[in-house]
């Protein structure tokens, strides 16, 4: 089997991969904030450290799924993007500008969720603890190395879709010469 073909072999099945999460995702969304709204003390087990005055309310635990679903917002958008870039790959669409794009934004889009993610936990803890009395308020601050990782590989990625624009470019010039 060609290279080519199995980029779009394999771009194939991603792309109707990447479809499926898209669509579940928005069902996901709206289950989560149906279960934070019934069920607020799930919280209790995400947050075990949360100070014994907190009151964990069905409106702090829709915000805090709030904030989490808003920071979900630029990963769906990479996904967007991947969508798009396995659909071109999948018609052989290999070497060119629109693609360059797709994995720039892809990048782009992780390196904004992975920002997101630093202050998720701090913008929840601050969400939960607001109303505590002075002393048993929360705000913490930390980076997990998962979190690490997505930025750098989200750095790499808009790196190598820069490198491509430039590639695509040079094969369109050369196809001209051709």
């Amino acid at each position: 089997m060609s290279s080519q073909a199995r980029i779009a072999k394999v771009s194939n099945r991603l792309y109707w991969l990447v479809s499926a999460v898209l669509l579940a995702a928005p069902v996901g969304v709206i289950w989560a904030f149906g279960y934070a709204f019934a069920h607020p003390d799930f919280l209790l087990t995400t947050f075990p450290n949360l100070p014994p005055e907190t009151q964990i309310t069905p409106l702090k635990s829709g915000l805090v799924i709030a904030l989490g679903a808003f920071t979900f917002l630029p990963l769906l958008m990479a996904f967007v993007h991947m969508r798009g870039l396995f659909g071109r790959y999948r018609r052989a669409e290999i070497l060119t500008n629109p693609c360059a794009q797709h994995i720039t934004r892809i990048g782009q889009w992780l390196m904004g969720a992975a920002g997101m993610a630093l202050a998720l936990p701090t913008l929840q803890g601050l969400a939960l603890t607001f109303d505590n009395p002075p002393g048993a308020r929360v705000l913490s601050i930390s980076a997990s190395s998962n979190t690490v990782a997505v930025f750098l590989i989200a750095g790499l990625l808009t790196v190598i879709g820069w490198a491509l624009r430039d590639a695509a470019r040079i094969a369109d010039e050369n196809a001209g010469f051709v």
